[in-house]
């Protein structure tokens, strides 16, 4: 269910999407695109985004969590600017050559609008989805997921802190949900942007 909706860049970056979402599939013409998918932790940022790399045709998916392994001598605080940073090199990099580009990961709203600063003159449409289960259930055991105390206060502080309420992109309340679904609404919200 979608609470809220707010573009995702600027009104001069964004294109016409009528032309994108389910329909390029089964065409084979797009434009390409980026998915940011924003949410805490256990929110289903990961599932949703590999289901739609495997969906959608010449997508990629940019697992930030393997870039953050990179960096273990640095704490999680000090390690997100560079992450906000080599995701959005990889991203340009995966468009220019031709590429749809998946991201899965929690962001502040400063760090989002870092992002779209660092993509520059990238003319790629960028979609952001918040992916915002009710708080209770994103501390529930989901999917095979243990959760670790570390992850359960993570988070209660993301959910303090409006990770899951963003002033932009699309809120989709998929507690309820399946991943399928939730990727459903997600094409639906981008052919609507």
């Amino acid at each position: 269910m979608i609470r809220k909706q707010v573009g995702a860049r600027p009104t001069a970056k964004r294109r016409s999407v009528r032309r994108i979402g389910l329909g390029f599939a089964e065409s084979g013409t797009h434009e390409n695109m980026i998915i940011y998918i924003n949410g805490s932790i256990n929110a289903g940022k990961s599932t949703v985004a590999s289901l739609l790399a495997r969906t959608l045709p010449n997508t990629i998916n940019i697992e930030v969590d393997s870039l953050r392994d990179f960096a273990h001598c640095l704490t999680l605080e000090e390690v997100i600017p560079f992450c906000v940073e080599d995701t959005a090199t990889l991203t340009r990099s995966w468009v220019q050559r031709g590429f749809n580009v998946v991201i899965g990961w929690p962001i502040s709203e400063e760090d989002y609008s870092h992002f779209i600063h660092l993509l520059g003159d990238c003319p790629t449409p960028v979609f952001a989805l918040t992916l915002a289960p009710r708080l209770e259930v994103a501390l529930t055991k989901r999917g095979d997921r243990k959760l670790t105390d570390w992850e359960y206060s993570r988070i209660q502080f993301h959910y303090s802190k409006g990770t899951a309420a963003p002033s932009f992109g699309v809120i989709i309340d998929n507690s309820d949900q399946t991943p399928e679904q939730t990727v459903q609404e997600t094409m639906n919200s981008i052919n609507h942007i």
